[in-house]
């Protein structure tokens, strides 16, 4: 997160932000009006994440700088658009002898869940709860006997499947507007409708335009992917994801091991 501006940036000089440069445009304008309360506010300004919950704050509050009301309800759509651009600009995934491998360290990450989950005696139940939005765990662990469960019921999809539960969303979880389901875009379904070409080195994923193709309920799926700001207040996305976080309350509670990488617990969680 510390850099992730410094890289955003870097696409937006060299134009590889395809149709989200007006998303790019209106974020880093926003980073600059924020430049002015940086003397009075302890906001790391630098920081994608702490812009992500300053926008979310400003549309509670309905007051951003000399902002208009329209444009402030429209900065945090513009934060998820950001983010997903530049994760999936920015991590691709190695073709090896015409397969799509996972970005190291996640097949490591794979091997290591496959061992405790099928070839450690006695089996761990295995369980995989996480704050990050990208893809890769995903596409790791899809590859498992059983596959992956996300938790939106609270009842596993297959009591072998592993739970990966994204407390924070993900880039490939749309919603539809009339249901409010989830709508997850399995790495099936994508590779469906993005076949690989002879000489493909890597693969970049684009749920952005899968968003487009795809309807539920006779309309099409919102174009921002779910994602949740890292703030205190996280209750507008209780109805959503609150199964979710049930699960992974659950599971925390009943776990005899608990693995912590990475994470700095910031005061933005302390939700968690």
């Amino acid at each position: 997160m510390n850099d992730f501006l410094d890289v955003a940036t870097q696409l937006h000089r060299t134009d590889r932000v395809g149709r989200a440069r007006a998303d790019y445009d209106v974020l880093f304008a926003a980073v600059g009006a924020l430049q002015r309360v940086h003397s009075k506010a302890r906001l790391n300004i630098h920081n994608i994440e702490s812009v992500f919950a300053a926008f979310e704050f400003a549309k509670i509050v309905r007051s951003f700088c000399d902002y208009p009301r329209d444009q402030i309800d429209g900065l945090a759509n513009a934060a998820r658009s950001f983010i997903t651009q530049t994760i999936e600009e920015t991590m691709r995934f190695p073709i090896q002898a015409g397969r799509v491998v996972p970005p190291a360290p996640y097949q490591e990450f794979f091997e290591l869940v496959a061992r405790m989950s099928q070839a450690a005696r006695p089996a761990h139940d295995v369980v995989v709860i996480t704050f990050n939005y990208d893809f890769a765990a995903d596409f790791a662990l899809t590859r498992l006997p059983f596959g992956i469960d996300y938790g939106f019921s609270e009842v596993r999809r297959h009591a072998e499947a592993v739970p990966l539960l994204k407390l924070h969303g993900s880039v490939s979880w749309s919603m539809c507007a009339k249901c409010r389901k989830i709508r997850p875009f399995t790495l099936k379904e994508y590779l469906e409708k993005n076949k690989l070409y002879p000489g493909d080195e890597v693969l970049r994923f684009d749920f952005g335009r899968r968003f487009q193709d795809e309807s539920c309920c006779g309309e099409q799926l919102r174009p921002q992917p779910v994602i949740v700001p890292p703030t205190w207040n996280k209750s507008s996305y209780h109805e959503v994801l609150s199964a979710v976080w049930a699960t992974a309350a659950r599971e925390l509670s009943e776990a005899d091991n608990i693995f912590v990488a990475g994470y700095s617990l910031p005061e933005t969680d302390v939700f968690f």
